[in-house]
């Protein structure tokens, strides 16, 4: 086998394994995703949600925290076509980025209305950097210019 050939089979095979490396981590997002969803229609009173969440946790002995992050990542991305990074994503990068503990807590009730759920979405990084400059409370007052 000559060298050409040789590098040709190895650039088909490299792309084999990116694309399969992209398909096993996004079947886990949408797994995840699924499972949020599902939740999520169950109802949309936040105790019930919440009791749902605990029962479930403990008949499939999954953390209760990680079916939490579910629901809060459908609350976040409710289509995945809305992800961002592409094929760069990973559950653990979703997790680390847009789930974490801070967002939790800035983002405690995802409001109803869709234009308000959107410029929280979109604003996110400023909101938890602006809750760590000013521990007392959050300034929920974005400025103009992101609100647009």
């Amino acid at each position: 086998m000559n060298r050409e050939n040789y590098n040709s089979i190895l650039e088909d095979l490299e792309s084999i394994l990116i694309e399969c490396e992209f398909q096993h981590r996004f079947s886990v997002i949408d797994g995840y995703h699924q499972i949020g969803k599902r939740i999520l229609e169950t109802s949309s009173d936040k105790d019930e949600i919440n009791n749902l969440i605990e029962k479930v946790s403990k008949d499939l002995k999954i953390r209760k925290t990680k079916i939490e992050k579910c629901v809060l990542f459908v609350s976040l991305f409710p289509k995945l076509e809305d992800l961002p990074e592409g094929k760069n994503i990973s559950w653990n990068k979703i997790n680390y980025k847009y789930l974490s503990k801070k967002e939790q807590e800035v983002l405690p009730a995802i409001p109803d209305d869709v234009r308000l759920k959107s410029i929280i979405q979109s604003n996110v990084d400023w909101i938890v950097e602006n809750k760590r400059q000013n521990q007392k409370g959050i300034n929920l007052f974005l400025p103009y210019e992101k609100l647009l």
